[in-house]
């Protein structure tokens, strides 16, 4: 989106610097919020240089001292150090509500769809699967990563230019304010899991949290829910309060769209929708990937864009990564096999991670071999959830399982003895232990949650 120096100041009630600055035209402004270096920063972008100590890439000062070539100007408040930048600046009192100013006339300013998405668990998948499967047909708005917190959508919706469609991730802590900003036509949300109890205390609290994902449409919004979460009628409760648009998917026999049938191997997804079954194809491995797409069906059919042909697209979906990443690594003459689901970990992605490992076939002596990190912020309940992954690990087909994190240590108690791979206190701890114990065809599940640092594991064992 560009707006002119003079609307710039017009929205957010700030007055531009260009004192220190020679040959300066300001008739535009392309610009990018940035509250990382973690994303590109866009030539002739405006910057908001508000990088903490505790962000990776740094300081605002370093920010600015590594992105003043390719920036057309700064937004800062009025606290902020300005010695350092030798770019235009606009001055406002306060950041946020200026980002906030600037999200709001961005959105009365769009023309397209919006589709904003929440749950504990498939948001980046659902958001990634439709822009692979929408972008060969329509100009699509969409940013990569998980950029979902209310700083981050602000800043997406801020660059809302002239796409046909939107797609947005909303997590639980920017809810409802986030979904009230972008008042998206579509709101979907994908799974509930124990995540972030901690803040949450109990699923049912989870539950309706993101159901004020609804707060943000209007009455003849749709709202798009999975028919197998916990608590679904409470939440389906809360949507049709909002509007009559309601429609469900999942394997509940009660869904709109139903999953029938889902054969690992080929990739074939087998669907009954409106008294029609059909089947259509996914090169990513696994049931949840399935059961993320039908959301994806769902708000393509809502939105009026041929359904059928629209399945045919999610074929060019891969996830992205460290979510289910099947890598190869050499293991003597041959190779074994990596799946990389160190992105992070719940109670219900930690099942069906063990779940999708139990589909695997193996080639006659192979093994399987699971190593599983701590799942974070369950709060009280911590030692119900990791104990109760007994039956999903022993039943996943796993012949050694190899345990990390003081959370672990109560699954590694009851686990038999006969499965027991090693329990290590840390990610670097467990990979002297697993070095030896893996040969051709093997197949290795890596998952824990992001603080944890399985990715260390992955990492090791594919160098």
């Amino acid at each position: 989106m560009q707006l002119s120096a003079h609307n710039l100041e017009n929205i957010t009630g700030g007055v531009w610097s260009l004192d220190h600055v020679s040959n300066y035209d300001a008739v535009t402004l392309s610009f990018n919020y940035l509250h990382s270096n973690e994303y590109p920063i866009k030539e002739g972008a405006l910057v908001i240089p508000r990088g903490q100590t505790t962000f990776r890439h740094g300081t605002p000062t370093k920010v600015i001292d590594k992105s003043q070539g390719n920036v057309l100007g700064y937004m800062v408040d009025e606290s902020f150090d300005t010695s350092r930048i030798s770019k235009p600046f606009l001055k406002v009192k306060n950041v946020s509500k200026a980002l906030l100013s600037l999200a709001r006339f961005s959105r009365n300013n769009f023309s397209g769809k919006v589709i904003a998405i929440t749950g504990s668990v498939g948001k980046t998948t659902t958001k990634k699967m439709l822009y692979e499967s929408f972008s060969r047909s329509q100009k699509i708005f969409y940013e990569g990563g998980t950029g979902n917190i209310s700083s981050a959508i602000n800043r997406q919706i801020v660059n809302l230019a002239d796409e046909d469609l939107a797609v947005l991730e909303i997590c639980s802590a920017a809810l409802p304010r986030s979904s009230v900003l972008a008042k998206p036509d579509v709101a979907i949300i994908t799974a509930l899991a124990p995540a972030h109890l901690s803040d949450l205390v109990s699923l049912k609290g989870v539950a309706s949290k993101k159901s004020t994902i609804f707060d943000g449409l209007s009455p003849d919004g749709w709202a798009i829910i999975n028919r197998d979460i916990p608590y679904f009628e409470d939440v389906y409760s809360y949507a049709i309060k909002i509007t009559k648009n309601v429609v469900t998917y999942g394997e509940h026999p009660s869904s709109d769209l139903l999953l029938s049938d889902y054969f690992p191997d080929e990739g074939k997804v087998v669907v009954t929708y409106k008294n029609e079954s059909f089947d259509y194809f996914l090169k990513a491995r696994g049931k949840h990937f399935a059961i993320n797409s039908l959301a994806c069906l769902l708000a393509a059919d809502v939105l009026g864009y041929d359904f059928k042909r629209f399945s045919t697209e999610l074929v060019n979906f891969f996830p992205e990564a460290r979510r289910g990443d099947l890598i190869e690594i050499k293991v003597g003459v041959g190779v074994a096999t990596v799946i990389d689901e160190t992105y992070n970990a719940n109670p219900v992605s930690m099942k069906s991670a063990l779940y999708n490992l139990s589909e695997i076939s193996l080639v006659e002596g192979a093994s399987k071999i699971a190593v599983l990190g701590d799942m974070a912020s369950l709060g009280e309940q911590e030692v119900f959830y990791h104990e109760e992954l007994f039956s999903s690990v022993v039943s996943s087909g796993a012949d050694k399982v190899f345990l990390v994190g003081d959370r672990m240590l109560h699954l590694w108690n009851i686990l038999p003895e006969s499965l027991k791979g090693g329990y290590a206190k840390d990610s670097s701890e467990v990979c002297s232990m697993i070095s030896g114990c893996i040969a051709e065809n093997d197949v290795i599940m890596v998952k824990g949650s992001n603080s944890m640092k399985m990715n260390k594991v992955v990492k090791f064992l594919v160098k």
